[in-house]
């Protein structure tokens, strides 16, 4: 499930992309969603098949014939990604929570500004706000389509 959505968000901002830079219409798009689903598939296949290693040196010299450059492909288990994913989810958390504090600092200003003078007086502040945000409104953020 999770899969399903990651993959239908890449292809969306991949599908954004090549409208906004390239130009592609509806039918190329579809075109290149088919061929990369198949692209997808043949690797997969050869993964079970031949092996993970076997695959992605292949996709590796189709990518270096493709882009006339050299690529080396770095391993990283699974379980480092997962942390990496964990740790970006948690600071871009952060981040939105921050931004919305700041908002919310913003407007209780006012027009006036907040005339913090120190780092210290500013996250004394932050953290009044923060705790009067609720935990839902990030869940909200990232449930929306």
């Amino acid at each position: 499930m999770a899969g399903d959505v990651a993959a239908s968000m890449v292809w969306t901002l991949c599908a954004e992309a090549c409208i906004e830079e390239l130009g592609f219409g509806a039918g190329r798009l579809n075109r290149l969603k088919e061929e990369a689903l198949a692209n997808y598939r043949q690797v997969n296949e050869e993964g079970h098949t031949d092996g993970l290693d076997v695959a992605m040196e292949h996709l590796r010299r189709c990518a270096q014939a493709a882009l006339k450059e050299d690529i080396m492909v770095e391993n990283q288990p699974d379980e480092d990604r997962v942390r990496q994913s964990e740790r970006d989810y948690e600071e871009q958390k952060r981040a939105f929570l921050k931004r919305a504090v700041m908002q919310e600092l913003g407007r209780r200003a006012g027009k006036g500004s907040l005339r913090v003078l120190s780092e210290k007086k500013l996250e004394e502040k932050a953290t009044a706000a923060m705790a009067q945000l609720k935990e839902h409104t990030w869940a909200k953020r990232i449930s929306t389509p």
